[in-house]
């Protein structure tokens, strides 16, 4: 649970956060008014759910130390 509290974890959601503002705001203004804010609200919601679970996937990638695959007597680990 240390993780929750670097700083590199915040400040690399808060720049995906940015980003998917930025890109879903251009995206929405194509769409008729009544439907930008919903397509807004729905397409940042998603956003940050694959940001958050992609962050915490490679957290757990890193933290990984046995082996992952064995290819020809040769084994993988994260470290490789």
């Amino acid at each position: 649970m240390d993780f929750l509290f670097s700083y590199e974890l915040w400040a690399a959601l808060v720049t995906l956060t940015t980003l998917e503002i930025i890109l879903i705001s251009v995206l929405t203004n194509k769409l008729p008014p009544k439907q930008r804010v919903r397509a807004c609200i729905v397409g940042l919601s998603v956003a940050m759910l694959a940001r958050i679970m992609l962050l915490f996937s490679i957290i757990w990638l890193m933290q990984l130390t046995d082996i992952l695959f064995t290819i020809a007597e040769r084994a993988f680990s994260r470290k490789d």
